[in-house]
Order: C-alpha cells, then sequence, then structure tokens
C-alpha cells in the first residue's frame, strides 16, 4: 500500500507545473550586475558579481567556448534543446537604453534588440513587455531582462533522456540496375 501511495505522488510531482522566475540586470552606468532566480516567486538564487569581472568575463567567452569542446558539450546542446520545446514561457520583459556613442550604430542596434525581442516573444507566443530606449549621445547600457517559465520534473527527464540518444548517420547503398 505504501508503495502504491508512494507511485501516486510521485506522478504528481512528476507533473505539477513548477512556474521559475528569472531576472537579470546589467547597467554599465552605475557599474552593476545582478541574477535571480525566484521558484514560486520565492527568491531561491541570487548572484552579484562583480562589475569588471562580467566585462572580463564577456570579452573571454570565445576562449572559453574553445576550451569546452566534446561529447559533453554536444549532450549538453541537445538537452537545452530537448528542454526549451518542452518548456512553457508565459511572460518575457525587457527594459533596455543602450547608447554606442554614435547615432547610425546606436539605431542599428536598437532594432536588432527590438527584432530579436519580437520574434523570441512569437516563436513561444507568450505576453510581452519592452521598454527599449535609444541613447544617441552617449555610450551606455542598460539591460533588465526577465521572464517566467513554467516545466515540470518529466520535462527535465525526458530532455536528459531524449539527448542520450543519438541518431547514427547510415550511408544509402547505390543503387544498381540489373539486366535481364
Amino acid at each position: 500500500m505504501v508503495y502504491i501511495v508512494l507511485a501516486v505522488l510521485f506522478l504528481h510531482i512528476s507533473v505539477m507545473r513548477i512556474v521559475i522566475r528569472l531576472e537579470a540586470v546589467f547597467d554599465s552606468d552605475e557599474k552593476y550586475t545582478f541574477i535571480t532566480v525566484k521558484l514560486f516567486f520565492i527568491t531561491v538564487f541570487k548572484y552579484i558579481p562583480t562589475y569588471n569581472r562580467v566585462v572580463d568575463t564577456a570579452t573571454d567567452v570565445k576562449k572559453s567556448a574553445e576550451k569546452i569542446k566534446g561529447r559533453l558539450l554536444n549532450y549538453i546542446a541537445r538537452a537545452v534543446m530537448a528542454l526549451l520545446k518542452r518548456i512553457e514561457v508565459r511572460s518575457l520583459g525587457l527594459r533596455c537604453r543602450v547608447g554606442t556613442g554614435d547615432a547610425a550604430s546606436t539605431a542599428l542596434v536598437y532594432g536588432s534588440i527590438h527584432s530579436a525581442f519580437d520574434a523570441t516573444c512569437s516563436f513561444f507566443d507568450c505576453q510581452k513587455y519592452s521598454e527599449v530606449v535609444p541613447e544617441y549621445d552617449r555610450a551606455t547600457l542598460y539591460l533588465d531582462f526577465g521572464g517566467i517559465i513554467s516545466l515540470c520534473l518529466a520535462d527535465i527527464i525526458y530532455a536528459a533522456l531524449s539527448a542520450l540518444r543519438v541518431r547514427k548517420k547510415t550511408s544509402a547503398a547505390p543503387l544498381t540496375v540489373s539486366k535481364t
């Protein structure tokens, strides 16, 4: 009887939707940044790196990506892609103030941010809020990005198991024509 109760409890927990709120803020004027993860709107993780560390990390992304290669990276990429297909994005929000010091390049960055955010919201079919303000006369970046997603434990298990399954490419045998 206990095993049946545990099995039913596990099934309920594995299909229960988990609501996660993600927030990331970066400000070049005030020189601060932080990342927050909230589970059911209760803060469970908050990371406040130093500003110089964030800037140095952003410039060294290519070097670190070259170091991490191989089967583990391929597995992680497949698992993330499988998980993205199963995640339900409820809302996305973007508050951004961007300036490069040059009006033409600021306009290009402004348009790129708007189109990328709108395409992302269209892809996930979610509620959106965006407030992007261009600063044409000075170089600045303020980025406040957040969203509410929901997924369940079964989605995570499914993504991890489906990433293990890799289809081998098979070459087709050449067609032969027999004359009889």
